[in-house]
């Protein structure tokens, strides 16, 4: 009252020898670098993104305040968009 099952070569699931994408280093501006390298980089990046964020606004308030920012309006505007782009970045800083 057995049964017996006999599986063939073409059933059987077979195995790449071949390493995922997140064992091999990603190809960045030419030069090899390693996930690692990427996430050991993110803390000081978002490091300076916040501080970068907190400073800012330091000199855009007396710049608006004092007129100059209508005087100088692309330095000013420079200095917003960095202002937006450093909330961005840092916004994850230090968030345990």
């Amino acid at each position: 009252m057995g049964l017996s099952v006999q599986a063939t070569s073409a059933e059987r699931p077979t195995m790449s020898t071949q390493s995922t994408h997140q064992d091999r280093p990603a190809a960045r501006d030419g030069g090899i670098v390693s996930e690692r390298t990427l996430g050991s980089l993110a803390v000081p990046v978002q490091f300076v993104g916040f501080w970068s964020a907190v400073v800012l606004p330091l000199a855009l308030f007396p710049m608006l305040l004092s007129g100059v920012a209508s005087e100088h309006l692309v330095p000013f505007t420079a200095l917003v968009a960095a202002n937006l782009l450093a909330l961005v970045v840092g916004r994850d800083y230090n968030s345990d």
